[in-house]
């Protein structure tokens, strides 16, 4: 199956030559002027990239990332157009197409796995493997399960917060014990994710 990849550009130009060698290497290319004709038609595509041009996006930059990295994951979204964003990969201006054609293919080259324990991470999909089932999460759930299962130790509320919301988040305890709640019903097994109380969660091994 063709790695499918989502390009949200208005230049008309850009997104006709884009396609070209894209599709002329393998890929298969859905393009869209803008991010609110994305959101319309995401849920019938199932990207495995999404580019993203930066001055499209303009002021919604963040809110559209944060959107792309519950479908696909931040190591699948390329920014166009921006020199640097926190972990994103990006491709500033100028850039021939060649150069979209390797960092596209840099990320879909493989789909990365990592053991831990009993859990098997599969990055690419937000999927696990646990007890030969392969179990698909949102991106924060699946962020939040890696964070405790990686620790030895208890990790506390606030130290999930920071590290998936950010330093200035505005959300509350309440948002951790939610998607706690939601991996542990996903998992089948209450037992494995352990809730200290007052203090966090660990993995039981």
């Amino acid at each position: 199956m063709k790695p499918t990849v989502c390009l949200i550009e208005d230049d008309f130009n850009i997104v006709v030559q884009a396609k070209r060698i894209l599709t002329s290497n393998g890929y298969e290319v859905k393009d869209f002027p803008n991010f609110e004709k994305f959101v319309l038609s995401y849920r019938a595509i199932n990207p495995d990239v999404i580019v993203l041009e930066s001055k499209t996006i303009g002021d919604d930059l963040q809110r559209a990332i944060t959107f792309c990295s519950e479908l696909v994951g931040y190591d699948y979204i390329l920014l166009l157009g921006i020199a640097k964003y926190r972990n994103i990969s990006c491709l500033n201006e100028p850039y021939t197409f060649k150069n979209l054609l390797v960092k596209i293919s840099e990320i879909t080259r493989e789909c990365k796995s990592e053991t831990i324990g009993k859990f098997t991470f599969v990055m690419r999909n937000n999927e696990v493997i646990y007890k030969d089932r392969l179990i698909k999460f949102t991106n924060k759930e699946f962020q939040i399960l890696k964070i405790i299962v990686s620790s030895k130790d208890i990790v506390d509320r606030e130290e999930i917060l920071k590290c998936i919301w950010g330093y200035d988040f505005a959300y509350k305890t309440r948002t951790v014990d939610m998607h706690i709640n939601a991996i542990r019903k996903k998992l089948q097994d209450p037992n494995i994710i352990m809730t200290v109380y007052g203090k966090g969660y660990y993995y039981q091994r």
